[in-house]
């Protein structure tokens, strides 16, 4: 079966490829085996024999009748024989338990090749390139590894009280940070969690981002309080019910934090509590690690683990063929020349991101609190550079156009693998949050609704009529900036799209900014820009959280501030009752489809290929990370 998508060069055929999930669960046990039995003791000696009685007198005759001689006396009965002399058992010997087979994997260190996210920075959670690069840290959740469900980590247990406010952490007080693949003297505590959860929110931290959306989760050291070494409360002035899902950032230690004298000196010797400890670390180069024996949570099969930094997705695929690297990503146009190589390749678990359009829609001025007069955010505007009030891209129909004018089929089967599944940004159809009128056209398998339909149809004429609709029958300019090192092909997937636009009229530049700091610096953050989509891959959150990231002008950094938004999130921080929550998040989904919000393309999933001769199999939930997480769980071949 071919699929074609039109791109500004032309038509392009590409062909659909399947390919079938399998998730594998193994559960290892064992009893310990026995001890061998002590010797037993040696049996007694019988006792010597009894010597015989002597033989009786014969009674006197009797005179009536005539006596009869008496008989003889019996002669007494030999001695008897002497018992055999004891013969001890002799001990067994004890056979020699049979020492454990050590498996040894045919290569101790896993290499993997990706692309990195951003540049600068250091190894510590929230200070720039650290993302992805530095296994070093657990959180006081994780999340597993193919399912994405949270369970617990360095903290025990966590309950919430009915005002959906309060928040009370349990810690383990068994956890310490390790180094050179051992623990320290070092242990975790609940100061910890507030110098690891001050960094988002620009304390200790320059090169933190998006303060205003954190600063909205967190809120602040003046919210939080430790009782005790154990136990860390958020007492937040805001119901937030998805707290837990934000709670898996990498913890780092108060003590280590002092000692080192700030984030340079814990750069320089990063300590954590996560299954890997640190040997180098380079924020544009490469990572390598070792693992820490008998870890809490997961001990590494292999002894270390190294990511090579590499921008270019031809280069990753040459070094994993090459055998310079093990792992590797790898889209679908490059799959039958993995696979002649020898190498095998997996889908992840779960779909890692949403291919989107982000559409900048900016208020005149940015927020400030009107009861502190505080603006939460790192940079106020007022006016904003980038507002625009004849900006095409605020008009609701000219949005719509954008939407129905792209072929989502022929996107899945070019760029996806036709694995792509159908999306409303922020509203997954397995959630309580759905409607299936949101999605009435037939998707890839022919079906509608949260089955699999798309929420706006590939028509042209349609297309049109909604750009006269908007006031603008001739189109109009606009930019779409892509990241083409957050998801390898999303420039290539804007290319196709510019194409899709200029059949309606509208012309589309697109700018390549390769990485979201780089993005956010130089165009969010300025609120300098108008008329701009973003093609973009958010993430998993819950709806009350995702949207908050770019979407909420009350948060101080939105770019994306439509009203809607904002009133879902206030409901989002007021209401406890979970089937009110549910019925805001419909209102909010009606109003995002209705009003084409985004202009959404579909659900994705990442590959990894990876050499079997090296790797026992990878397929985890990679998320937009792609094949850098989830190491500890990677089983290698033996030897």
């Amino acid at each position: 079966m071919k699929g074609l998508f039109r791109s500004a060069k032309g038509l392009v055929s590409l062909p659909l490829i399947g390919l079938v999930i399998f998730t594998l669960f193994i559960i290892a046990c064992g009893d310990d085996e026995a001890a061998a039995p002590a010797a037993t003791t040696a049996p007694v000696a019988a006792p010597a024999a009894t010597a015989a009685p002597a033989a009786t007198t014969a009674p006197a005759a009797t005179t009536a009748p005539a006596a009869t001689t008496a008989p003889a006396a019996t002669k007494a009965p030999a001695a008897a024989t002497a018992a055999p002399k004891a013969t001890a058992t002799p001990k067994p010997r004890p056979t020699a338990t049979p020492k454990p087979v050590v498996k040894v994997p045919v290569q101790a260190r896993l290499t993997v090749t990706t692309a990195p996210t951003s540049q600068g920075g250091f190894a510590v959670p929230g200070h720039g390139a650290a993302e992805g690069t530095t296994p070093h840290y657990d959180g006081l959740v994780n999340r597993h590894h193919k399912t994405n469900q949270t369970y617990p980590g360095m903290a025990k247990s966590w309950a919430v009280e009915t005002n959906g406010k309060n928040w009370t952490f349990e810690l383990r007080d068994d956890i310490y940070y390790n180094k050179a693949g051992k623990p320290t003297n070092v242990q975790f505590k609940a100061a910890d969690i507030a110098l690891t959860y001050g960094f988002p929110l620009g304390i200790d931290n320059k090169w933190a981002s998006s303060i205003g959306y954190w600063t909205s989760v967190y809120h602040g050291p003046e919210y939080w309080e430790t009782p005790d070494d154990f136990t860390f409360k958020f007492n937040l002035p805001k119901v937030n019910l998805d707290l837990i899902a934000l709670s898996d950032r990498g913890i780092v230690s108060q003590q280590w934090w002092d000692e080192q004298g700030g984030v340079e000196g814990y750069s320089d010797d990063p300590i954590g509590t996560g299954p890997w400890t640190h040997l180098e670390w380079d924020s544009t180069t490469h990572m390598l690690v070792e693992k820490v024996e008998n870890h809490f949570r997961q001990t590494p099969f292999f002894d270390e683990y190294q990511v090579i930094l590499v921008t270019e997705g031809a280069t990753q695929i040459a070094m994993l063929i090459a055998g310079e690297s093990d792992i590797s990503p790898v889209d679908a146009a490059n799959f039958q020349v993995v696979r002649d190589a020898g190498m095998v390749i997996r889908k992840a678990s779960l779909p890692a991101t949403q291919v989107v359009g982000d559409i900048g829609y900016y208020r005149e001025n940015s927020y400030v609190d009107p009861e502190t007069g505080k603006h939460p955010g790192k940079v106020q505007c007022s006016p904003c550079a980038g507002y625009d009030p004849n900006d095409p891209l605020r008009v609701a129909d000219a949005r719509l156009a954008l939407s129905h004018a792209v072929d989502r089929n022929a996107l899945n089967t070019a760029f996806f693998n036709g694995d792509g599944f159908p999306l409303i940004e922020y509203f997954p159809p397995w959630q309580a949050a759905w409607k299936d009128e949101w999605a009435p056209y037939p998707g890839p398998q022919g079906k509608t609704g949260g089955e699999g339909g798309w929420p706006y149809d590939y028509n042209v004429d349609k297309a049109k009529a909604y750009l006269a609709s908007a006031g603008f029958p001739n189109g109009f300019e606009m930019t779409i900036y892509c990241l083409s090192q957050r998801v390898g092909n999303l420039c290539d997937v804007a290319e196709a799209v510019q194409g899709y636009y200029a059949d309606i009229g509208v012309t589309a530049k697109i700018v390549d900014m390769k990485v979201w700091g780089e993005f956010q610096s130089k165009i969010a953050r300025c609120r300098c820009e108008t008329s701009w989509m973003l093609m973009s891959a958010p993430s998993l959150d819950p709806p009350c959280q995702a949207p908050t990231w770019q979407m909420y002008w009350e948060g101080g950094n939105g770019w994306r501030e439509f009203p809607e938004a904002s009133v879902f999130l206030k409901k989002c921080q007021t209401v406890t009752n979970n089937e009110e929550r549910v019925e805001a998040t419909l209102a909010f989904g009606q109003a995002y489809w209705e009003q084409s919000m985004s202009t959404p393309f579909m659900w994705n999933y990442t590959y990894a290929g990876f050499n079997p001769a090296i790797v026992q199999d990878y397929s985890v939930n990679m998320t937009r990370q792609g094949p850098r997480l989830y190491h500890e769980y990677t089983e290698p071949v033996y030897k």
